[in-house]
């Protein structure tokens, strides 16, 4: 059953290392996370082994994430997919920055994170959450979505169409989680 919700109602989570906090939009146990995090400075990524994680950031100018030889950037406007088993170690570049995560089990799922600027199909496997920024939408069989809502449409067993209706200068965006081929008939 899908879920409304305004996202100003939630509570924020400050991290352990007192670096940002995160507000967690919707998960499914241990099996996937959707978050918006705030990143205030410099500091440590948490180490989640056997997951992917998806990255796009919301506001401001970028973070390096670095782990040995690899470095990640994170950039307005881009979606970025990185494994999160390293320890990685955050790099602000010029301040604060808000990204809006997803994290799911590697071996279970494929994600992806898109803008819909008309109209996008959601598979008939696949959860879903779409974080409406300043736009108005409409979905099969739901309300009208505004502003400051998103909602989380788990695995229905059917497709759905999302209509955007009109946005101003962010459309909203669409996060799939969707079950890898070989894994349909155990989640």
């Amino acid at each position: 059953m899908s879920q409304v919700r305004r996202l100003n109602d939630i509570a924020l989570e400050r991290w352990k290392n007192g670096g940002g906090v995160t507000r967690t939009l919707a998960r499914q146990g241990d099996d996937w996370r959707v978050s918006i995090a705030n990143i205030e400075r410099d500091g440590a990524y948490s180490s989640f082994p056997g997951m992917l994680r998806l990255s796009r950031l919301l506001r401001g100018a970028g973070v390096r994430l670095h782990h040995g030889d690899t470095c990640v950037m994170l950039e307005p406007g881009m979606t970025t997919s990185y494994d999160g088993a390293p320890a990685w170690q955050a790099y602000l570049k010029n301040g604060p920055c808000e990204s809006l995560n997803v994290m799911a089990r590697a071996d279970s799922y494929q994600l992806s994170l898109e803008s819909i600027t008309h109209e996008a199909v959601i598979p008939s496997l696949a959860s879903a959450l779409i974080l409406i920024n300043d736009a108005r939408l409409r979905i099969t069989d739901t309300q009208p979505l505004t502003p400051g809502d998103y909602i989380v449409l788990p695995a229905s067993g059917i497709k759905r169409h999302v209509q955007v209706e009109s946005y101003a200068q962010r459309p909203p965006l669409l996060i799939l989680i969707e079950p890898r081929a070989d894994h349909q008939d155990s989640v």
